[in-house]
């Protein structure tokens, strides 16, 4: 028989009124033919019931419980512990799962459509960014989940492709990204804001370590340097008119199904191949180059603009130069600029897209644009924004 039936006092503070009530319901407990007493009815019983409904049954505050848990010995969670516990039982159910991610999704679609939700959630974003520890600790965790889970990995990049491609699938959602990549671009604030982080980062003694760091262990990469001299040769080796960017058709103008300005049916088509592949990007994002002693003869001024053809965000979410270039005989000012980018930006990987490359992705991606059904299709020489201007203009 339990302590409290037999008179003998506890070593616990509780009020009278409390005791009793604990007293009455162990005696119940007796009555309903449960012989293993309190002790054993507390530890049975929170197993599934938290802190709060036994406190309840009893009659007594959760103060009183957590005192006769400390009692007897008995460990015991709070209500978050509990809960935590209680949700991941739940979560091994396969049905509930699916059930839960539906209704989160549903009222995740429902908040974005809020445009002051909107609002709040992306300077939330932006101010978390800012801050030095949540990008450290974020790094930290990706890099530790990606290195011991690479299905996870795998599983994200699939999942990040899938739902850019759903994205850009809709003609709304597109032109809203569009537009906001285009007031991003624009802003002069942003490009203050990046020009003022570049400067800041370049004081950083730890930063310029880095990055020489980088530029030593990429120039020691026999891989690196090899395709690097792969990408000089292939242009120097376009010594025919006929394969040179040049003898194409530069087009300039707006294309119905990109909103985007290109320069050439070369950028469009380009364009085209990334809004198929749901990646996003923006075009003519501008880098100060400091001029070299080999390349003063091209320059009139110790430094130069180079505007970028396209900067992209890759499945990694890093940011990835394409750079539509010339063959070197026609644009040398142009291929100085892509070299001194390189060698000053080298944390920025940066492909050259020569007239070879770009051939080859004519070959890949021709079919598969003119079958996708929100772009119009691919520029050619006989069919392109000059010679029909129903179809691809504005």
């Amino acid at each position: 028989m339990s302590q409290f039936l037999e008179g003998q006092p506890i070593p616990i503070n509780v009020q009278a009124k409390s005791l009793t009530k604990i007293i009455a319901f162990e005696a119940g407990l007796f009555e309903r033919g449960f012989l293993g007493g309190l002790p054993i009815w507390l530890a049975e019983s929170h197993r599934s019931k938290s802190l709060r409904k036994i406190s309840k049954e009893i009659g007594v505050s959760r103060w009183v419980v957590t005192r006769l848990f400390d009692h007897y010995k008995i460990p015991w969670s709070s209500q978050p512990e509990a809960s935590r516990k209680s949700l991941e039982k739940l979560r091994q159910d396969s049905e509930y799962t699916a059930k839960m991610a539906t209704v989160n999704q549903d009222r995740f679609r429902n908040l974005r459509e809020d445009p002051q939700f909107e609002v709040t959630r992306l300077k939330a974003l932006r101010d978390a960014l800012d801050t030095p520890e949540f990008k450290q600790k974020r790094s930290v965790a990706q890099t530790k989940a990606w290195r011991e889970h690479p299905e996870l990995y795998a599983n994200t990049r699939i999942a990040s492709r899938q739902a850019l491609l759903t994205l850009w699938a809709d003609p709304k959602r597109r032109v809203q990204q569009i537009t906001k990549i285009k007031d991003v671009v624009s802003d002069i604030d942003v490009k203050k804001r990046h020009s003022e982080k570049s400067k800041q980062n370049w004081k950083d003694t730890e930063y310029r370590k880095k990055v020489t760091a980088a530029i030593h262990t990429r120039k020691n990469d026999p891989n690196w340097l090899e395709r690097q001299a792969e990408i000089v040769r292939e242009a120097l080796a376009q010594t025919s008119p006929s394969q040179r960017y040049a003898s194409l058709p530069s087009v300039h103008g707006l294309r119905r199904d990109l909103d985007f300005y290109a320069l050439s049916t070369y950028e469009a088509n380009f364009a085209r191949i990334l809004l198929m592949l749901g990646r996003d990007f923006y075009s003519r994002e501008t880098f100060i180059l400091r001029v070299t002693n080999q390349y003063k003869a091209l320059f009139k001024t110790k430094t130069t603009q180079f505007d970028l053809d396209f900067v992209v965000l890759n499945p990694r979410n890093q940011l990835v130069i394409y750079e539509i270039m010339a063959h070197p005989n026609e644009d040398p000012i142009g291929w100085a600029k892509v070299r001194m980018l390189a060698y000053q930006y080298p944390h920025i990987p940066l492909h050259i897209i020569t007239d070879r490359i770009y051939h080859r992705l004519t070959q890949r991606f021709e079919s598969r644009v003119n079958s996708t059904p929100f772009l119009i299709g691919w520029e050619t020489r006989e069919d392109n924004l000059q010679t029909n201007q129903e179809k691809f203009g504005k």
